[in-house]
């Protein structure tokens, strides 16, 4: 491999390497001001998105590359004419590789693409190519300034303020200088000059640079006494007009489906994150395509302009990457075109091989780069859709375990006096001397698979007993025990192959702890909890809508859908809670957003936004919620905060062996909280999580440690006997 050969693969090195820096870190800005970001977001996002929007900014991107073909016909300056006709799917063709090229490159610079593949398919001169691009940017330009003035003109008489009036007036000014410079003081210079650089450069590398720019100065010259310079700039206005139509319609239509209401007026906004954008990604930054670039400048502009940084980032992504596949599959097939029909004659031995040398094999690497990286992504997607529809693994069979061997010294556990060698797993673990034995009515429910698959167990506080209440070949999680202690709601698995994170393939089972009996309240749905009594159950369905549902009268009816009422198509329903006093619901979204809302069910009251952390519910009274977020002392911690979103305080955050904490529910009267907690792994149904009982408001020493076991134990849930 020759030297030049690796100075590519070390540039594109280099590339990659800051796009994944500057998307990272647009990761982490994001993650900090609106919740982390996902691959499963871009994807909820991908499939929110209609067809029909999709093949309509598809048919803008194709139809003003074929505009743009038009115009190089104008530009070019051909030495017959007539040849022209016979041409013009060549022109096609060099315009959707020039697309494809224009951001491989910093700073625009693929755009030298063109002017070899001008020279190699037509044999036009170098100066003609470089006439002919340098007079379609400038176009480019006048033609971006009139839509900036429409866009910067009607906000300011829809609103009456001077908004916009800065930066058109930096554009005149540039495009000015760039029009001045480029038609007239240019030519002017070289002709002033000719004498002079015809006595000094008379033969070598010099003397061609001479006979350039000279050339370059008559193409000009030619394309300025040209009759065509008005169509040229009606197409430029039009080339443009039609590429943003494109854009801002998909960044419109992923805001709106997934992300909010958008509304009309915003759509200035959108086409300047998306000018925003195009100007940071000609910023001399070596980046790969203009990954990060591109986003960076669209995702600041458009957050200033009121949009969150989560929406602005996910969309704008999606857009460039969407923007990508296109140009790079039309600009794909037109270089495969021009190598089959032999439009790619050999290049004479002359200056452009520079050219040649440069880009032409930065994009053989790429080619071979983006067929390794589809190699990978249709891998990848192939293994999920194995392991999907493969058949369930059995789960590890747990039964008869009656010790388990800690190996770690956990803090919890030598405050609280425990021998950790042989710690019987249906035992309470003993109290410090201020908490010894407090004694609790009642009993506590959670899902474990100690028995060998994910089962309903039930713990009585007084006889430290554990039992099973189901014994199913199907899965179940999820347990709510209702406010009088008679019956429990939980989802049980009715598809195979299950797993908390997904939202369908599961129905909703009310479980009578009097009598036994089982009923089905509700297919295809997930995460039951109770609505405030003894009689009424909320759940999410299909993923995308939330049901209120009384167990008596077996009257459904929903009170939240994905797509309806303001709220986006995109958004997913995880672990709804009902507040029947005030008729909210607090919700933990997730989809094409990673948010928690509470939406009133009262007409007029806006929903309210939490964007940190997950699994939000109410708290006894209804005054406050807990939610799980990120902890200072411990992987995670449980804060309370105010439906209003104010006075946010960490409730509990554990500097121990178990500080991953989740799934918190506290009991009637709010004093105990019962838990799980794992020492690190996350997944809800394979880590080791323990279920912890805890005295709120005591030192973190007087917690107790629940059933002991390498199992997996979640979602609890506890009922006490008040005094």
């Amino acid at each position: 491999m020759s030297l030049k050969s690796w100075k590519t693969i070390l540039q594109m090195a280099i590339g990659l390497a800051v796009s994944g820096l500057l998307l990272f870190g647009l990761a982490e800005h994001t993650r900090k001001s609106a919740g982390e970001i996902q691959f499963g977001d871009l994807v909820a996002v991908l499939k929110g998105i209609p067809f029909w929007v999709l093949l309509f900014a598809m048919g803008c991107q194709l139809t003003q590359g074929w505009l743009r073909s038009q115009r190089y016909r104008y530009l070019i300056r051909w030495d017959d004419e007539g040849k022209v006709i016979h041409l013009k799917l060549k022109l096609l063709a060099v315009t959707f590789a020039r697309n494809m090229f224009v951001d491989m490159l910093p700073s625009r610079s693929g755009e030298l693409m063109y002017v070899w593949l001008v020279k190699r398919v037509f044999g036009a001169r170098l100066a003609n190519g470089f006439t002919s691009l340098g007079a379609a940017f400038i176009f480019d330009l006048i033609a971006l300034l009139a839509l900036i003035a429409v866009v910067v003109g009607f906000a300011f008489f829809a609103s009456s303020t001077a908004s916009g009036i800065g930066l058109l007036i930096t554009l005149i000014l540039l495009v000015g200088i760039a029009v001045v410079g480029f038609f007239v003081l240019f030519p002017l210079l070289m002709r002033l000059s000719s004498g002079l650089r015809a006595h000094r450069l008379r033969s070598g590398w010099l003397g061609n640079f001479h006979s350039f720019v000279d050339e370059m100065s008559d193409c000009i010259v030619v394309l300025k006494q040209s009759e065509r310079l008005f169509a040229v700039l009606g197409l430029s206005i039009l080339i443009r007009t039609i590429k943003y139509l494109g854009i801002v319609t998909m960044l419109f239509f992923i805001l709106e489906q997934s992300f909010g209401s958008v509304g009309m007026s915003n759509i200035g906004s959108l086409f300047l994150g998306i000018v925003a954008g195009e100007a940071s990604a000609s910023l001399p930054i070596p980046s790969f395509m203009s990954f990060g670039t591109y986003e960076a400048g669209a995702t600041f502009t458009l957050q200033s302009l009121g949009f969150s940084a989560q929406a602005a980032l996910i969309s704008i992504f999606i857009v460039h990457l969407m923007s990508q596949v296109v140009d790079y599959s039309m600009g794909g097939l037109a270089m495969l075109a021009s190598w089959l029909f032999g439009w790619l004659s050999p290049l004479e031995p002359n200056g452009a091989n520079a050219v040649k040398q440069g880009i032409f094999s930065r994009f053989k690497f790429s080619i071979i780069f983006c067929s390794l990286l589809l190699g990978l992504f249709v891998g990848i997607v192939w293994f999920q859709y194995q392991k999907a529809n493969a058949e369930p693994e059995p789960e590890m069979s747990l039964a008869g375990i009656s010790e388990y061997q800690e190996n770690e010294d956990d803090p919890v556990l030598r405050n609280l006096g425990v021998k950790t060698e042989s710690t019987p797993p249906h035992e309470i673990v003993g109290a410090t001397e201020n908490n010894q034995h407090e004694a609790l009515k009642g009993f506590a429910v959670w899902s474990s698979n100690r028995f060998g698959n994910h089962e309903i167990v039930k713990y009585d506080f007084e006889t430290k007993d554990l039992r099973r209440l189901t014994e199913t070949s199907e899965k179940e999680f999820y347990v709510t025990i209702s406010p009088d202690g008679t019956k429990l709601v939980y989802a049980r698995e009715a598809l195979p192959g299950r797993t908390p994170s997904d939202l369908t393939g599961w129905n909703v089972i009310l479980h009578d702890l009097k009598d036994g009996s089982i009923r089905v309240l509700s297919e295809n749905s997930f995460h039951p909890s109770w609505a405030g009594g003894n009689d009424r159950v909320v759940y999410s369905r299909n993923g995308n809508e939330i049901v209120l549902h009384d167990v008596n009268s077996d009257v459904k009816t929903v009170i939240l859908k994905a797509g309806e009422g303001g709220v986006p198509a995109g958004f997913q329903f995880w672990t709804p809670y009902y507040n029947p006093a005030s008729q909210s619901l607090a919700v933990t979204i997730r989809g094409s957003r990673r948010t928690k809302m509470i939406y009133s069910m009262k007409p007029g009251i806006p929903p309210v936004e939490f964007p940190e952390g997950c699994q939000l519910s109410w708290m006894p009274g209804y005054d406050q919620l807990v939610f799980t977020n990120h902890g200072r002392l411990g992987d995670n911690a449980f804060c309370t905060v105010r439906p209003d979103g104010s006075s946010v305080k960490t409730l509990l955050d554990l500097p121990t062996a178990y500080h991953h904490l989740y799934f918190p529910r506290f009991s009637e009267d709010g004093k105990w909280l019962i838990y799980g907690a794992s020492k690190g792994a996350h997944k809800h149904d394979q880590a080791d999580y323990d279920i912890f009982l805890w005295r709120v408001g005591t030192p973190h020493e007087t917690i107790k440690h629940l059933a002991i076991n390498p199992a997996n134990d979640s979602w609890p849930d506890l009922h006490l006997e008040l005094n």
